[in-house]
């Protein structure tokens, strides 16, 4: 995979970013070793002023609320002169109870308060499944123009063999996909 290095900060105040193009599967060593977020887009499309294009008008911001999950909302809101909707994306992938759906939901609220906070237009949506598919799902139909999310470290035994949702999202996905260390 090849990258390069991408300051879209300027006038914009906007956070810094690395862009690499997507080329097959993606490992937590190609995204960790950037030493900061990393934008994956298709082949073809690094040399692109992702700022101009809109790209992070829609974003589809996914929250586990692990501490590099949180860092990606930080990261979000230093964008906010961009961000003109916000979907934030929680998904369960088992079995929960009744009170751990209500501390969801109330954890979305509150995510979803913090945004609103900053004028970022926000609302939240609780998917259920495999993490990266439910993803791709929720990106689509919200019409993002780009994902967020925090790159996991941490995996259940069954994603040792399928690799870490970030990854697996940042390989498959068709539109830019931010990705926090």
């Amino acid at each position: 995979m090849d990258g390069k290095d991408t300051d879209y900060s300027g006038n914009m105040d906007i956070p810094s970013f690395r862009v690499l193009e997507r080329e097959g599967k993606l490992s937590v060593g190609n995204l960790a070793s950037a030493g900061g977020p990393i934008l994956v887009v298709n082949k073809g499309q690094k040399d692109l002023d992702f700022v101009a294009k809109g790209v992070f008008e829609r974003i589809l911001f996914t929250t586990d609320w692990s501490p590099t999950s949180l860092r990606a909302l930080e990261y979000i809101l230093g964008f906010k002169k961009l961000v003109k909707e916000l979907d934030i994306v929680n998904v369960i992938y088992d079995k929960l109870t009744v009170r751990a759906i209500r501390e969801l939901k109330k954890r979305l609220i509150e995510t979803r308060a913090r945004c609103l906070d900053e004028d970022i237009e926000a609302e939240y949506h609780l998917y259920a499944g495999e993490t990266a598919s439910e993803i791709i799902l929720a990106a689509e139909e919200y019409d993002s123009t780009a994902i967020v999310m925090g790159l996991t470290h941490n995996q259940r035994f069954r994603d040792i063999f399928r690799g870490r949702p970030s990854c697996r999202v940042a390989s498959r996905a068709s539109l830019p996909t931010l990705i926090v260390p």
